[in-house]
């Protein structure tokens, strides 16, 4: 479908450049929310350079992407407002910092669309605008601690992170990178507004989190209601 919105700039994807550790933590930190929901069937709004396309293949999943850049060669070429797949096609649906790359105006409509083709939820990450020190650590792993780690909420050999971080809503709204239309936490928009259009969206917010060191990109499990 025709859309007027400036496009994303395809050559930031080239992958000698675009990969990074930091990335890598995001690419680990969507692979386990997605495998969290037991979905059969996904699609990712957004594709980037494929990388998690590639894991989640690996494992079986059956992917479908969408993207509104041609030359990422999505599977269905579209913008994330109007998806022309079947309602309750996919068991999750995801976009990973897509989503605040268009105007917050058609936020709530970005999500009811990726409402209306999940079945089991979906799952985005937006950017969380705070000055913020990312820490974690982890534990040795034997079976008979298990129950420090049930009791801690941690997995054997996944580290366990947290974050302090001082909001930015003084800043203005212009986001980090130029091609951010706004981002969570700046002016105008708190995170409570944010939280706000996601349940005006028509979901319940079933899980949140921060990734490993970086604070950023904040992470949101919906479950349609």
């Amino acid at each position: 479908m025709r859309n007027k919105r400036p496009r994303q700039n395809a050559r930031i994807y080239n992958p000698k450049t675009y990969e990074s550790f930091n990335l890598w933590l995001d690419y680990w930190t969507q692979f386990e929310l997605i495998n969290d929901l037991k979905p059969k069937s996904i699609l990712e709004v957004g594709k980037g350079i494929g990388t998690l396309e590639y894991l989640l293949k690996r494992q079986g999943y059956q992917y479908t992407s969408a993207d509104r850049e041609r030359s990422l060669k999505p599977d269905v070429i579209c913008d994330i407002t109007d998806i022309p797949l079947k309602s309750k096609s996919h068991d999750v649906v995801c976009a990973f910092e897509v989503l605040e790359h268009i105007p917050y105006s058609e936020f709530e409509k970005a999500l009811r669309e990726m409402g209306r083709i999940a079945r089991k939820g979906v799952i985005i990450s937006i950017p969380h605008s705070t000055f913020y020190l990312g820490m974690a650590f982890s534990f040795f792993y034997a079976k008979r601690l298990g129950w420090l780690f049930r009791l801690l909420k941690m997995k054997p050999h996944t580290p366990k992170h947290f974050s302090l971080k001082i909001p930015t809503f003084f800043l203005n709204t212009q986001g980090m990178i130029p091609m951010h239309a706004w981002e969570m936490g700046r002016k105008n928009y708190p995170k409570k507004k944010i939280e706000n259009s996601i349940k005006k969206a028509g979901f319940s917010i079933t899980k949140q989190q921060d990734r490993i060191f970086y604070p950023y990109h904040h992470f949101y499990v919906l479950r349609p209601q």
